[in-house]
């Protein structure tokens, strides 16, 4: 039923290719999820991680802090060491092969380098300020370390506009490209939609592929839209209005700050749960474990972590749906012309070589944006009523 569906806007080859490009993505990564998940375990069955503390600890010459960097570091460099065979076939080589890319691998492990210096900072100070506070609240450690990821989140949504993102891409003003003339009408749209939009970021995505795309990022000063230049060289300037139409209604929804407000909350509640856990793992001395803050716990927690993302995924997946059709709804009511969100629609889907007609569970466990099709028949729903 969905693919007939699918038929009255995409060809059947397009329509298998979307299906076949998500199964072969989708296999990579349960694949390379397997394999991680396999290194956790092995680390805490056989014992390693044990091991692997004490020798940190003697080696951190009694400084708690480095030993557990010494072991935060050891765990991460093995995980990146397994993972790499996936991040080269997935990030580079199979889009090579549906042409998504044509970049040079010295360009790719450049960028995956840099990705991977930026996780291991990040990753080394959430660490220490995570067994920081299991050490300094023991019984309460959970609440400051949900309330700090909040925080956190805050932060990083105020700096990775201005710090992070230039690592990898270059952004420029509308104005200074040539797509200057483009300008006003994006002014009038914001301004239509009551904004303080004063520029729109070209980013150059074409350094890296041919994804088409467009999105709404920062908080308070950093707030920006960002264009793909994909995008703007791919579609008209109608389609690209239309799409930005739908980042406005992101600002206006305030969707980042609700976003960051309901993790938080489920950052609460998961580092409860894990609270539990690990002190019922340190009581019985599972895997070696001694107490909560033992950092041959550590594969421990990052499985409980993995395990807790996978579960609370629908949840979240369906809040993410539910805020990308708030978005699609202001797109129409700012811009009008839901012919025109249609055909947006259906060349992101062909640019980025979406499977249009996916199974309802697949939708329901891993799709943070509606579907394709979905977001037509809103536009088309919007339509009837808007001309009665």
């Amino acid at each position: 039923m969905r693919e007939e569906w699918a038929l009255r806007y995409f060809s059947a080859e397009e329509i298998a290719r979307g299906r076949q490009f998500a199964q072969e993505r989708r296999l990579l990564y349960w694949t390379a999820e397997a394999a991680q998940t396999a290194l956790l375990l092995g680390l805490l069955g056989s014992g390693l991680a044990v091991s692997l503390a004490a020798r940190a600890a003697t080696a951190g010459g009694g400084r708690s802090w480095l030993a557990l960097l010494l072991v935060g570091g050891a765990v991460f460099a093995a995980q990146e060491l397994i993972a790499l065979p996936f991040s080269i076939y997935g990030g580079f080589t199979h889009l090579r092969s549906w042409g998504l890319t044509d970049r040079s691998f010295a360009s790719w492990l450049i960028d995956h380098g840099k990705a991977l210096a930026v996780q291991a900072a990040i990753g080394a100070l959430l660490l220490l300020a995570l067994y920081f506070a299991m050490r300094l609240w023991p019984r309460s450690w959970w609440l400051a370390a949900g309330l700090g990821s909040g925080v956190f989140s805050v932060v990083f949504a105020f700096l990775a506009p201005v710090l992070l993102s230039p690592l990898f891409n270059t952004f420029t003003p509308l104005r200074e490209t040539r797509w200057a003339a483009f300008q006003p009408r994006i002014l009038e749209l914001a301004a239509k939609a009551d904004l303080p939009v004063r520029d729109v970021l070209v980013m150059d995505a074409s350094r890296q592929g041919r994804h088409t795309n467009a999105y709404f990022t920062g908080f308070a000063g950093t707030r920006r839209i960002v264009l793909y230049d994909t995008l703007l060289t791919s579609h008209t300037e109608d389609e690209a209005l239309s799409i930005l139409g739908h980042e406005l209604g992101h600002w206006r929804h305030q969707h980042i700050v609700k976003g960051i407000s309901l993790g938080t909350l489920g950052a609460l509640l998961g580092f409860f749960a894990l609270a539990q856990l690990l002190a019922r793992a340190s009581q019985a001395r599972l895997f070696g474990i001694t107490a909560p803050h033992d950092p041959a716990g550590l594969p421990l927690i990052l499985l409980l972590a993995a395990l807790g993302g996978f579960l609370s995924a629908p949840v979240a997946n369906a809040i993410s749906r539910g805020f990308e059709r708030e978005a699609d709804a202001d797109a129409l009511r700012l811009f009008g012309h839901p012919e025109i969100f249609v055909e947006a629609e259906k060349r992101l889907a062909r640019d980025n070589i979406a499977n249009v007609a996916p199974a309802d569970l697949n939708v329901l466990l891993f799709a943070t944006h509606p579907p394709t099709l979905e977001r037509i028949a809103a536009a088309e729903s919007w339509a009837r009523g808007a001309t009665r």
